[in-house]
């Protein structure tokens, strides 16, 4: 049987709910609040500047191939080592801004709406005329021998705009999503690229497995079943491939002899993330 064989997709016996549709109440608010007002949610870009607000790393401080370092908040003297973790202020700002746009929204927080905004905004604003939302200058885009952070990092910026389009509702931003993404599925055609064969990859190229949870919701989002077509293949690939954080590769996970062995935060990030929508997905079809 050949596990990534389409079929006929199911409809899904529950939908998922938006961002905004259920409130936090009582303590939980509470904490929340605090989180934003006096915790590291609303105030990590005062606490680390050089990460979080010098490094414009999808604007005007993209990766081009002439960067051979950048400030990553870790104390090593390894500078070939880190270079090949010059992506990596993008996952400390995407995530970090995912919290805090979420919390904000949820909240409604009066102080913190026209923060989350002008981000928005600022983010829409670095988008090409072609489509391309990320972190890497033309002379690197897509073109990649070894570790990056292509797929990565589009990932963890996607989820922060499209839970502010569930939220708020600008069709805008949902819009400059499904640009973005399909200017990356031209760009790694499906069944005729290979974005996970590369040399000395390490956490950026696995993490790219992730940007299989935006197709999944875009699929949510929208009913376009290119998504999740795409997100299957590009668990096939990644099961396919020779990688360095091999333990959610199909083989092993229906190995009942395998056990984990590669870093638990990849493995539980893709496992959780990735997997289990293309799992998912896997069990839709008939």
């Amino acid at each position: 049987m050949n596990p990534y064989e389409k079929k006929n997709i199911k409809p899904y016996a529950f939908q998922w709910m938006r961002v905004g549709e259920i409130r936090p109440g009582g303590w939980m608010r509470a904490q929340m609040q605090h989180d934003l007002e006096d915790g590291f949610v609303g105030h990590l870009d005062e606490l680390v500047p050089d990460l979080i607000v010098n490094d414009d790393i999808y604007g005007a401080n993209r990766l081009t191939k002439a960067v051979r370092t950048k400030e990553l908040g870790v104390v090593s003297q390894e500078k070939d080592w880190e270079a090949q973790f010059l992506w990596w202020n993008s996952e400390t700002q995407s995530n970090w801004r995912d919290g805090l746009v979420r919390t904000t929204l949820l909240l409604d927080h009066p102080d913190y709406l026209p923060r989350v905004r002008a981000y928005i905004e600022k983010i829409l604003a670095t988008q090409d005329a072609d489509g391309y939302l990320g972190i890497y200058a033309p002379d690197l885009r897509f073109n990649f021998e070894g570790e990056n952070g292509e797929l990565w990092a589009q990932a963890s910026l996607f989820r922060v705009l499209l839970g502010y389009y569930e939220a708020v509702g600008d069709e805008r931003v949902l819009e400059s999503v499904r640009r973005a993404v399909d200017v990356t599925m031209r760009a790694y055609p499906q069944n005729r690229s290979k974005p996970f064969t590369v040399k000395n990859d390490y956490a950026g190229v696995c993490h790219g497995l992730v940007f299989t949870d935006v197709l999944d919701r875009l699929y949510q989002l929208t009913g376009q079943a290119r998504y999740l077509d795409y997100a299957l293949w590009l668990y096939q690939e990644y099961s396919e491939n020779l990688l360095s954080a091999d333990d959610i590769q199909y083989k092993n996970l229906i190995d009942p002899s395998y056990r984990f062995k590669a870093h638990g935060a990849h493995t539980l990030r893709a496992f959780a993330i990735s997997v289990d929508s293309c799992l998912c997905f896997r069990k839709s079809i008939a």
